[in-house]
């Protein structure tokens, strides 16, 4: 009987110690898996804090690059707003300077027209200054040559209805007059045919002087049909030299819109990654609040494991008592 009470004692003192391990490995456990929870919740917090540090890098950068774009487009603007205004500039100036130069060799073709015209009326005057001139000499030498044979007659006449034979000094002063006569004559002739030549040479003068100016007149004209030729394509060229810098500006515009398109997607990555940091850092609080609630979970199941395991052994001790007897 004493065998058997202490054969029972030893037992219910195993099955306590069991109670006590079992207890205290289900709180180690508990403890255990809250730990695990705390960490892989600090690992998850970290990894979002990571993800959103490396999303906002990327973010700030497209917006800084954003930035860099649209200060480029805004330069790329002014710059093709200025050669467009230089363009238009140089379209009036082209057209200004067209209009001018045509003006001013239409006017010298004018003026050398005018020159030609004048150069030709002198020519013709000179001309017909020389013929009358050669015919004034010609009436000179004829009156010349008549008054001298009107003198000679004359003397001969007198001569005659002296009843003297024309001889000697009468004959010598007659001759003398006669040479002096013709020598006036010859003097009137070739006065006229200088005066004459001299005005013709002048007249060819002129006539040389008109055709320059026609071949002046005729060089400005077709420089002036040159110049009017070059406008269609000094337009041509400034319109085209718009067109371009047209197409610069709008090119800055969608370089702008670009810029500003990327900026709006570096605030919206910023947003999501503040989003997903925050839903992370929920997920990592789960984690932790799963782990401690399992945790506590384990803790309750070592209490009633204990109470059970108490409860139990109770049982074994009493059985253990020997019945009282009356």
């Amino acid at each position: 009987m004493s065998f058997a009470i202490t054969v029972g004692v030893a037992g219910v003192a195993v099955a306590g110690a069991g109670v006590a391990m079992n207890y205290m490995g289900q709180q180690q456990a508990a403890g255990a898996q809250a730990s695990i929870a705390n960490q892989n919740a600090a690992i998850a917090r970290m990894n979002a804090d990571i993800d959103r540090r490396a999303a906002l890098i990327q973010a700030n950068s497209e917006i800084r690059a954003a930035e860099v774009d649209k200060l480029n487009a805004g330069l790329s603007m002014q710059s093709a707003k200025i050669d467009n205004a230089n363009a238009r500039l140089e379209r009036v100036q082209n057209d200004f300077i067209a209009a001018a130069q045509m003006e001013n060799l239409a006017s010298d073709a004018d003026f050398a027209r005018i020159d030609s015209e004048t150069f030709r009326k002198n020519a013709t005057t000179l001309i017909g200054y020389a013929r009358t001139v050669e015919a004034a000499g010609a009436e000179r030498i004829s009156r010349l040559r008549e008054d001298g044979r009107r003198a000679m007659s004359i003397v001969r006449n007198k001569v005659a209805k002296g009843g003297v034979v024309m001889e000697g000094s009468p004959l010598v002063i007659a001759g003398e007059n006669a040479a002096n006569i013709e020598l006036a004559a010859q003097d009137v002739n070739f006065e006229t045919r200088q005066t004459a030549r001299n005005a013709q040479i002048e007249a060819g003068n002129e006539l040389s002087k008109s055709r320059r100016s026609l071949l002046q007149m005729d060089r400005f004209s077709r420089n002036a049909r040159t110049v009017e030729k070059g406008i269609p394509l000094s337009r041509a060229s400034s319109n085209l030299k718009v067109l371009s810098s047209g197409l610069s500006m709008q090119a800055a515009n969608y370089a702008a819109d670009a810029a500003e398109f990327r900026g709006q997607q570096g605030n919206q990555l910023i947003s999501l990654a503040n989003d997903r940091y925050k839903v992370a850092v929920g997920d990592a609080e789960v984690i932790r609040a799963g782990g401690a609630a399992a945790a506590r979970a384990s803790q309750i199941a070592a209490y009633g494991t204990l109470l059970s395991g108490g409860a139990e052994i109770a049982g074994q001790a009493a059985a253990l008592i020997p019945p009282r007897t009356s």
